[in-house]
């Protein structure tokens, strides 16, 4: 698989462990935070 095939496969979501780390809490508590220009609150899940 070349670089930009594998890239287009992630940020399309194709393999399940991408799908883990962008929907876990700690994902989306960082972007929430950084959009709020805070610091985030990291909880492990």
């Amino acid at each position: 698989m070349k670089s930009q095939e594998g890239m287009n496969w992630v940020t399309k979501r194709q393999f399940a462990s991408v799908d883990k780390l962008y929907d876990n809490e700690d994902n989306i508590e960082g972007f929430k935070a950084f959009a709020e220009k805070r610091y985030p609150v990291w909880k492990g899940r």
